[in-house]
């Protein structure tokens, strides 16, 4: 049995229920038919990249997602009674994936249709996350102002999506998130904070905005390290920015090793 988008694209109904269902590995043949020139999106071609990170797809054989009017796509499989919040083995929904892989259009949809927002998956981390890590700037919005998205949820070990965007110099996903209320000071397990994160990354500009938002120089690691300290071991213009802001050269950590010393 088949399904068609606007009566162009025929889709096997078995594919589209499988994947949601959290089915066995799908088979499919190696090439579908569509025009070379289409701008909708062919259902089954838009799978493999949202999908590979949580199922095993093998061998489909499908070109690149053609991202035309991916509503269509995820708008057919609501209509044909998907479960949107269908989790696979690493407890990752759709939105998850779509997220990860930067689909825009089809996270906002997704959270048009009542997407969960904030559920974790087995390692506890939200579709935040990931988003953040990736510097998804478009879909962190996404997620937060039409989805409700928790800024500060993360990971088992307390880290943030503020931590992972300022590891990776994200200036974009840093400023929406905290416009957004993150907390500009969290701390993880081992009380590592987004400003200690973004310097022992060497991320400059990103520990410029940080500081802009009102970083704490003095907040410490669970070892009594400040950011000074990290910058001393090799992050120089980082080092001489924290010192110009009021950083402490002389505090001692749970070494009584200043940062000169370091």
């Amino acid at each position: 049995m088949t399904t068609s988008i606007h009566g162009e694209y025929m889709v096997p109904r078995r594919l589209v229920s499988s994947f949601l269902e959290c089915k066995v590995k799908i088979e499919a043949p190696s090439q579908p038919e569509w025009p070379e020139d289409s701008t909708e999106v062919f259902t089954a071609n838009i799978f493999p990249g949202i999908w590979r990170g949580c199922y095993n797809i093998q061998n489909l054989g499908f070109r690149p997602p053609v991202m035309g009017n991916a509503r269509t796509a995820v708008q057919l499989l609501h209509q044909n009674g998907t479960d949107i919040e269908a989790k696979c083995k690493s407890g990752e929904t759709v939105l998850h994936c779509a997220a990860r892989y930067g689909y825009t259009d089809i996270v906002q949809h997704l959270l048009e249709l009542g997407a969960d927002s904030n559920v974790a998956k087995k390692d506890g981390l939200p579709p935040l996350y990931p988003v953040a890590e990736d510097g998804h700037v478009a879909i962190t919005k996404s997620l937060i102002e039409n989805g409700t998205a928790n800024v500060n949820a993360g990971s088992d070990s307390g880290w943030k999506p503020l931590h992972v965007a300022a590891g990776e110099g994200y200036q974009g996903v840093v400023e929406v998130l905290v416009e957004n209320g993150t907390n500009v000071g969290a701390q993880s397990a081992l009380y590592f904070m987004p400003l200690l994160v973004a310097t022992t990354s060497g991320e400059l500009e990103a520990v410029k905005l940080l500081l802009e938002y009102g970083a704490s120089l003095e907040l410490r690691t669970k070892d009594g390290k400040m950011a000074l300290h990290v910058a001393a071991g090799g992050r120089r213009k980082i080092f001489d920015l924290l010192v110009e802001m009021g950083a402490n050269a002389n505090a001692k950590d749970n070494d009584d090793l200043t940062p000169s010393l370091i």
